[in-house]
């Protein structure tokens, strides 16, 4: 790649962006690691490359420096000036503002385990598919065991 050939090359990026990861993975400041997801060349008179990337914020500029020498280096660019930008990705998340369902408390899908019942079973020996009857007063509703949780039957 030469400087101001209108060469984009996003496959050859890609694949230098995850060496140059692989060989030295960036800082995970405050314990959350920075993941770089993909580079694309954005301009070609001066050079510039975008990075997609989570908290490009926290990235350190020595970092930053180190990309930008590593293009220069592996692409035979020397003394050439070299933009990078990098931008998040999380307005693009379709997830971002989806709030997660939590199931309510005493109903199938929170496995506890009844008295009787084996580590890895289903807490209801010899019953057809977990399920298991048990007998109530009159006028009290039934309580049912579905694989080992109890739900309220009425």
């Amino acid at each position: 790649m030469t400087c101001g050939t209108r060469d984009r090359l996003p496959a050859r990026l890609n694949s230098w962006l995850g060496a140059m990861t692989e060989a030295h993975p960036p800082p995970a400041p405050g314990g959350h690691r920075i993941k770089l997801r993909y580079i694309t060349q954005a301009k070609t008179r001066p050079p510039g490359f975008v990075v997609k990337c989570s908290r490009p914020d926290e990235l350190p500029e020595s970092y930053k420096r180190y990309l930008v020498n590593g293009l220069r280096d592996h692409f035979d660019m020397p003394g050439t000036p070299i933009r990078l930008f990098f931008r998040s990705q999380g307005d693009q998340n379709p997830w971002k503002e989806r709030k997660f369902h939590t199931p309510a408390a005493g109903c199938e899908s929170t496995r506890k385990r009844t008295p009787g019942s084996k580590a890895g079973g289903n807490g209801a020996q010899g019953t057809r598919h977990g399920i298991a009857g048990a007998v109530s007063a009159p006028g009290e509703p039934a309580v049912r065991s579905y694989s080992g949780a109890a739900c309220l039957s009425v």
